[in-house]
């Protein structure tokens, strides 16, 4: 396990993040709790997803998320799996923000990585991970939580840990045709945020949301 970072996470302005939007105050918690304690450990599990899968199409994508996950799971008392899941998928989402803030300069020893080339379809996995796209797709946040706050979850599960619609659908108990739905309208929002603030990610990343 790696040391215990002392940082909480900020939102795009730089402020203390309290409440994320989207999540209920006990996943915040308990979130907060896996990213104090678990940083590296957190960074890695977007990492090997996307790894291990490129290495093997036929893998059982279900029992990967769960076996990345559960490597996780500390002391504390969940609810349920989908009070885990969520937790996890925020403090992914944490770990990644503050890792590119920062610079990296705290990475475990491979990077995260730049851009993905070749373009991503509706169930693909999440694009590789730059630090410029992170920090811009963490502002778009708060403008898609203004108009739907349960996007921000689709959001988080899609780009940030890199599930499939598939996955996603599992790991928040939800029907598969749902999540598709919401994964459309949190695009949609995230393009009109780009659009207004003229930003530009990159390849891999605008065509996982501009497609």
């Amino acid at each position: 396990m790696s040391d215990q970072n002392s940082n909480h996470p900020l939102n795009a302005d730089g402020s203390a993040e309290s409440q994320p939007p989207g999540y209920s105050p006990a996943e915040a918690v308990t979130a907060l709790e896996l990213f104090e304690k678990n940083y590296e450990e957190l960074i890695d599990i977007a990492r090997r997803l996307r790894r291990q899968r490129s290495r093997s199409e036929t893998l059982n994508t279900t029992a990967l998320v769960h076996e990345a996950f559960l490597r996780l799971k500390p002391d504390g008392v969940f609810s349920d799996e989908q009070h885990f899941f969520s937790s996890v998928a925020l403090a992914v989402r944490h770990a990644l923000v503050d890792h590119a803030r920062k610079g990296g300069q705290h990475s475990t020893p491979e990077a995260i990585g730049d851009e993905i080339v070749e373009a991503c379809d509706d169930n693909s996995e999440g694009p590789e991970l730059s630090r410029e796209d992170i920090l811009a797709v963490r502002q778009g946040l708060e403008f898609v939580a203004a108009h739907d706050p349960r996007l921000v979850k689709v959001i988080d599960y899609r780009y940030f840990v890199g599930l499939t619609v598939e996955e996603t659908a599992i790991t928040l108990g939800m029907n598969e045709k749902t999540v598709r739905r919401d994964w459309v309208k949190a695009r949609a929002l995230l393009r009109a945020h780009l659009a207004e603030t003229q930003t530009v990610l990159s390849s891999g990343t605008r065509a996982h949301f501009m497609r």
